[in-house]
């Protein structure tokens, strides 16, 4: 998201935004970034919003991978093969990191570096936003979601966590 809202405002390429904001420790650094996002992102502690809203309504949906996504699915657990067939269950900080990577993996495959240089990237250096939505299920059925409820007039918050 934010590769691709950014560039239309501050700089034409990943590289320029990297420079212009390559010491985000800076109190000047962070309101200009706060400054840009603005605009297009709410952003709230859950805190201040828990008090407000609605009770929670949890509904478990099953979601396809991308093919991107089985792709690095299946490799992940072909590269850790031997951990994971070990008799004595394996290294357990082992089999936490296998588990947290296919985590990522279900989430979005961008989130391995070597995926991410997969990436089709635009002329201006940015990502191309419908590969980024096309290469997670979750993404996938997210744009679905939120176009429909926005169809029937409905307003949405999303927490997140990675």
């Amino acid at each position: 998201l934010l590769l691709a809202v950014i560039p239309a405002f501050c700089c034409s390429n990943l590289e320029g935004f990297l420079e212009e904001f390559a010491d985000i420790s800076k109190e000047d650094q962070i309101k200009k970034l706060h400054d840009l996002l603005g605009p297009h992102m709410l952003r709230r502690l859950k805190a201040d919003v828990f008090k407000n809203m609605p009770a929670k309504t949890e509904l478990i949906v099953r979601v396809e991978l991308s093919q991107m996504q089985k792709k690095y699915y299946k490799f992940i657990l072909t590269r850790n093969l031997e951990a994971l067939n070990s008799k004595g269950g394996g290294n357990q900080v082992s089999l936490l990191n296998i588990m947290m990577d296919l985590k990522k993996c279900c989430n979005h495959p961008y989130l391995f570096p070597v995926a991410a240089v997969e990436a089709p990237v635009l002329p201006n250096g940015s990502y191309d936003g419908s590969s980024l939505v096309k290469s997670s299920g979750k993404l996938m059925l997210l744009q679905k979601m939120l176009k429909k409820l926005r169809d029937e007039g409905h307003r949405v918050l999303i927490f997140s966590q990675v």
